[in-house]
């Protein structure tokens, strides 16, 4: 970082060479500017000058020669005339005589002075076409009329001058201002410079040399210097605080990141980030080791990684999730998602994340979050739901899990018109057992004639043990009550089979109690559940090893009789 820095600085031009530059630049301007005006106002003099030499020069002339034109002595205005001429360095002086003109026979006679390129003075003859042409490039010109003594217009004289006076005059003004400019802008020049380098250009070399001795991450080792002067020296101050600033930022910084590394390291957590406008994504190393991989091996890398290896049907949801977070619907996108192991086998992440910066008009840019393996959790959460809805001794469904089935069968039959049967199974005999050959046998013998039920009964059916010898199954789907009687029938031939325990043959019965929905009048689960074990109580009463179909005969002792697991008032 550091040389690309220093090597920007080398390129760089001198703030000294600038500042000189541009110090000259304006003093010039400022002398320029002067030089403008004096040039002008001088141009201006010069010009006013001329006018009034040329008014005066009319005045007296026009009044002079009116007596000799009167007079009819042209040689005599014709010296005066020379005389104004020469005197005033005109360029050319012309009278037009009326008097004369008429004595001639033409409008005016012509007589006057001018220079010639040698600078001497001729007469002006008009019939000259050099003189005329000369007399034609003249830079001013006015005139008067010659008035008598009775106000008669006798002729009229012209005066011409010429701009050469006039421009080596300036071409004075200007050398002389050039070379005051050149003089005061070097002088005044090298003074600013002077005392601008001592002040400031110095503090700021200073300044420089101090932050160009960097560290590897472009942070400057050494303070800048303190400096005399107020201005440099809180410039000075305010560099120090934004670098004592910079560097406690940076430890704040490093010191977050390595706890975040340690925190992500300790927890195990795989990180992402995702450019949702052009799917890019980013993978820490722990992301792909969740599912088996290198980073290398899953390269090259983007959304589409994710989207492979995530479970269709979770994908899904996750896709669902991400809308509302983009809608703003959910303040955070968070989703449990299995995905493909590299070994085959299904791998349950916590997949979560929020957008972090949005476009404009609103849509989301970037995203970040973090994965998490759940697959143990999952594993656990799988073995409480197992504990808690199936027998720990038998692995059947438990009471819970039977009512669930139980209210959930019925609704499915009241929605189709499905028979639902509900049978109450009671072992008999099973009490002699287990008091002679004691408990272990006993589990032995309810594992045992458990699996020969579950044999016996169709894929739909549902078989739960509520405790004890005590048995629930539930006969879904039914189009009639007679088809049930197959099933029944195998339920009895499986339970009365013997069965081996160690190097023990036993024998047991049943006692079968069976509830019909629908009803009428309709009744809910619980009752049809009770009904069955007051056909299965019946059974037992006379004689056991039978199925007894519930009949409504003892309806009126249904409200206060109770359902207990295990119960030790029925015959055994």
């Amino acid at each position: 970082m550091t040389p690309s820095v220093n090597a920007g600085k080398g390129k760089a031009p001198s703030l000294l060479t600038r500042i000189t530059l541009s110090m000259i630049g304006a003093v010039l301007l400022v002398f320029v500017f002067h030089a403008l005006y004096v040039y002008t106002s001088q141009r201006s003099a010069l010009l006013d000058d001329m006018r009034q030499d040329a008014s005066e020069t009319l005045e007296r002339l026009s009044k002079n020669i009116a007596p000799f034109m009167e007079a009819y002595s042209v040689n005599e205005y014709v010296k005066l005339v020379a005389t104004e001429t020469a005197l005033k360095q005109h360029f050319a002086v012309v009278v037009k005589d009326y008097e004369m003109g008429e004595i001639t026979g033409k409008p005016y006679y012509l007589s006057g002075q001018i220079r010639t390129e040698n600078g001497n003075y001729t007469e002006y003859q008009q019939d000259d076409p050099e003189l005329s042409n000369r007399l034609d490039q003249a830079f001013y010109q006015a005139s008067a009329p010659i008035i008598g003594l009775g106000g008669k217009t006798l002729g009229e004289v012209a005066v011409y001058d010429s701009d050469d006076e006039l421009v080596a005059q300036l071409d004075q003004v200007i050398l002389e201002e050039l070379l005051t400019i050149l003089a005061l802008s070097a002088t005044l020049s090298m003074l600013l410079v002077a005392v601008f380098r001592r002040y400031f250009v110095q503090s700021i070399v200073q300044m420089d040399s101090a932050i160009k001795d960097c560290d590897e991450e472009g942070i400057p080792r050494k303070p800048v210097p303190v400096f005399r002067f107020r201005e440099i020296a809180l410039l000075g101050s305010t560099i120090n605080t934004m670098l004592d600033s910079i560097r406690d930022s940076r430890e704040t910084l490093k010191i977050e990141r390595r706890r975040l590394e340690n925190t992500i390291t300790g927890t195990r957590t795989g990180t992402w980030e995702w450019n949702v406008s052009t799917g890019e994504t980013l993978f820490n190393e722990r992301w792909a080791e969740i599912v088996g991989y290198t980073l290398e091996e899953l390269a090259p890398i983007s959304i589409e990684t994710w989207m492979k290896l995530a479970h269709p049907e979770d994908l899904e949801r996750s896709s669902e999730l991400l809308e509302k977070h983009f809608s703003g619907e959910l303040p955070y996108y968070e989703c449990e998602a299995r995905m493909r192991h590299k070994l085959g086998h299904w791998v349950w992440v916590l997949d979560r994340g929020r957008v972090l910066s949005w476009s404009d008009d609103g849509k989301p840019l970037m995203m970040h979050g973090t994965h998490q393996d759940i697959s143990q959790l999952k594993q656990n959460e799988e073995k409480l739901r197992i504990t808690a809805h199936y027998d720990a001794l038998t692995g059947l469904p438990n009471r819970l899990l039977l009512s669930e089935r139980l209210r959930h069968a019925v609704s499915m039959a009241r929605r189709h018109g499905d028979l639902l049967a509900v049978v109450f199974l009671d072992l008999d005999g099973f009490k002699a057992v287990n008091d002679s050959l004691g408990h272990a046998a006993g589990d032995q013998l309810l594992i045992a004639l458990a699996r020969r039920m579950q044999k016996t009964l169709r894929e739909c059916d549902t078989i739960a043990r509520l405790g004890g010898d005590e048995f629930v199954i539930l006969l879904p789907e039914l189009t009639s009550l007679s088809e049930c009687q197959p099933i029944l029938t195998r339920l009895m031939s499986a339970l009365s089979d013997p069965v081996q325990l160690d190097d023990q043959s036993v024998r047991v019965s049943a006692s079968l109690g069976v509830s019909v929905f629908p009803q009428s009048p309709d009744i809910d689960p619980d009752i049809l559940l009770r009904q069955a074990d007051m056909a299965m109580y019946q059974a037992k009463q006379r004689g056991k090893n039978q199925v007894r179909f519930f009949d409504g005969v003892n309806a009126d002792a249904f409200d206060t009789r109770k359902i207990r697991a295990g119960n030790s008032e029925r015959p055994a």
